[in-house]
């Protein structure tokens, strides 16, 4: 469940330390989501998911990104035409997102946690004629871990569209202003709009330049109403 702010309560942990880039500060009140029958809140996660990037050797992390739980808000922050509040490319600034292997995003909706994790790849065909030609054509994987059962579909549609559209976002050139970006707008629940393999359609074909099948990841569940951030971790 996300957290609130944190006033007036003493700073316990910082991790991994107080200068570093990111750095999650523990408090008496972070703890106490700890007890049983209590969701965690961001600041636990986000303690977690650092603690399990750091577990992993250079060369795994090398071939991985781990968003904290800031990147599901800011995803969900809409202006008043449903298009995001801020520069998406700011957010990866220094990091090639697009060439990593997976890209792990932790979803706090509806007092809910699950696991989105991006599985980037890009396919090379090469044509045969007078003249050969090679062409890439980007199709990623979302991989979607859920405690508690399969995705409703209007999650599924929310999940998809954003972390599609998210990636539209980042693959574009610096220079690239606001008209650059044309989703549409979209509101949850709908009629759905996904494809048989999991894409999100948009008018005449996969939207933006991003494909995207879902796949739901078979995970232990949870048998209670409040485990779901231990889950993710």
């Amino acid at each position: 469940k996300e957290g609130g702010e944190n006033e007036g309560r003493g700073v316990l942990v910082t991790y991994p330390h107080a200068k570093a880039l990111g750095a999650v500060e523990i408090r008496e009140q972070d703890v106490a989501s700890l007890r049983p029958q209590e969701y965690l809140n961001d600041a636990i996660v986000d303690f977690g998911i650092m603690r399990t990037r750091d577990a992993l050797t250079p060369h795994q992390q090398s071939r991985c990104h781990f968003f904290g739980t800031y990147l599901w808000k800011r995803l969900e922050d809409r202006d008043r035409n449903g298009r995001l509040s801020g520069d998406a490319r700011r957010w990866v600034k220094g990091v090639d997102l697009l060439s990593k292997d997976f890209i792990f995003v932790p979803i706090c909706q509806d007092e809910h946690w699950t696991l989105a994790i991006i599985r980037l790849s890009k396919l090379s065909i090469k044509a045969e004629g007078k003249k050969r030609e090679e062409t890439q054509v980007v199709r990623h994987e979302l991989l979607y871990l859920n405690s508690l059962g399969s995705a409703r579909a209007a999650m599924q549609e929310r999940v998809t569209f954003r972390l599609s559209e998210f990636l539209h976002l980042v693959s574009l050139p610096a220079e690239a202003g606001p008209s650059a970006v044309n989703f549409p707008q979209v509101n949850f629940p709908q009629a759905s709009t996904l494809s048989g393999d999991g894409q999100l359609l948009g008018d005449g074909g996969v939207l933006g330049a991003v494909r995207m099948a879902w796949k739901a990841v078979p995970v232990p569940q949870q048998r209670n109403g409040s485990d779901c951030g231990v889950f993710v971790l």
